[in-house]
């Protein structure tokens, strides 16, 4: 009997996190740049076991501007034997003291004063709106005052319309996300109507039998 030699092979680990934005040292994405950092550190854990190289990662990705130069003096020191951060909580801890807002909630209260939704989606608008919320501390009310503020006018109007009308910031969130993809779906299919409306007259009449 002829003898088979079967090579087992462990898969390859894939990243399921995208990579993070480059960060050039703008105070307001610090935050955002550290959540980016996790998500594809946690996607892929086995590409990055230590934190050393978690580091090595974080620093790559900071270029430019004031991060640029803090993560090249950073490198300089360890190219001279020193070791400028103790781990990668040291690491991060070190980043906030940099690149954190002094203030955050006031930061945060003023960005979500600021913040509408303007021509974006109802998602996208709420996606940005969470990113605040936390950092505010304001309760449910003052909340929904500030998401309804920044809400399209038409759309605010249709939740408005809704019965019984929400009353929790989660209720208003769902019902301005749907309400916003029904109208999103209403004009697509109107769109596609008028198209198909059009293709039909402009056709060649067929013409008729003697």
């Amino acid at each position: 009997q002829p003898v088979h030699n079967i090579t087992y092979q462990m898969p390859r680990a894939t990243n399921t996190a995208a990579p993070p934005d480059t960060y050039t040292g703008e105070r307001a994405k610090a935050l955002d740049f550290l959540r980016q950092l996790h998500r594809y550190f946690a996607g892929n854990p086995a590409s990055f076991p230590s934190d050393q190289q978690k580091i090595n990662t974080a620093m790559s990705y900071m270029k430019g501007g004031n991060a640029g130069s803090w993560a090249n003096l950073k490198t300089d020191a360890e190219i001279a034997g020193l070791r400028p951060f103790a781990s990668y909580a040291d690491f991060t801890s070190q980043f906030l003291a940099r690149f954190g807002e002094a203030d955050p909630q006031g930061s945060a209260i003023h960005r979500i004063k600021l913040l509408t939704q303007g021509s974006r989606s109802a998602d996208e608008y709420i996606a940005d709106f969470e990113t605040l919320e936390i950092l505010t501390g304001y309760n449910d009310v003052a909340l929904i005052e500030e998401f309804q503020n920044g809400l399209r006018p038409a759309l605010l109007k249709d939740v408005y319309g809704v019965y019984p009308l929400p009353t929790t910031l989660q209720q208003w969130k769902t019902s301005a996300s749907t309400l916003d993809n029904q109208h999103t779906r209403f004009l697509e299919r109107r769109k596609q109507s008028a198209q198909a409306t059009s293709a039909t007259s402009s056709a060649p009449a067929k013409a008729s039998r003697a």
